[in-house]
């Protein structure tokens, strides 16, 4: 057990949507600690991505604790926690059609108040980095999927999120960009002290993720620990 209080401490986490649905979480529980990578692993239905966006702050009606460096997730002001401690990468893109490449980046350092010198020079790192810099000035219409998945990458990690929630991130990219990206995602969480959580069905990618937490029916059914 790491000797550091856990960044994300999760006991006795359910959900339940109106009928028809139900149930999809029973009493999930786990620790995250800093610089965690884990891969969340399930098939479809499972509740993984119900449970990343009850992490992620997008989804406040769940019963059990979850807390975040210590405090209740509940406690913090939604909008504030979503800017200030979470990127998420989403299975879609969702990138906003007028603006370009540089600009859909841009956006999450505007929104908390960085300069201007300072967002050119992150925005200009992370998509070198994602290998999109020579498409900066591109729009979304004349980006191919992998491309537009690696904009939206780009987009989730400018801001160097403390928790770092990745839907299927490699869904659209080949095997060499998609490990790329794994490898950035872990490098990210290593310098920042943060946690990534990976949710993939790619085997490729759950081999190089050594922590992984197996779902199944909305419960936690195995975790696995290759360190």
């Amino acid at each position: 057990m790491p000797n550091s209080e856990p960044v994300i401490n999760i006991t006795n986490l359910s959900k339940t949507y109106p009928p028809p649905t139900g149930q999809v979480l029973y009493n999930v529980g786990f620790s995250l600690y800093k610089k965690d990578v884990i891969a969340l692993v399930g098939p479809s239905g499972a509740g993984k991505t119900t449970l990343a966006n009850i992490i992620a702050g997008l989804d406040s009606e769940y019963s059990g604790s979850i807390k975040i460096d210590g405090k209740e997730l509940s406690r913090y002001k939604p909008h504030i926690y979503r800017r200030q401690y979470v990127g998420v990468i989403f299975q879609h893109y969702y990138l906003i059609p007028p603006l370009t490449v540089f600009e859909n980046v841009e956006i999450p350092l505007k929104i908390i108040g960085i300069s201007k010198r300072e967002r050119h020079k992150k925005v200009s790192e992370i998509l070198k980095r994602v290998g999109m810099y020579g498409h900066k000035d591109k729009y979304p219409n004349q980006l191919s999927g992998g491309q537009a998945q690696r904009v939206a990458i780009a987009r989730a990690l400018v801001k160097t999120p403390k928790i770092i929630v990745a839907d299927e991130p490699t869904g659209n990219l080949d095997t060499p960009t998609g490990m790329q990206i794994i490898q950035l995602i872990k490098e990210l969480t290593e310098q920042i002290n943060g946690v990534a959580i990976v949710i993939t069905h790619d085997t490729e990618v759950i081999k190089t993720i050594k922590k992984r937490i197996y779902i199944r029916d909305g419960k936690i059914e195995k975790t696995k620990n290759l360190n």
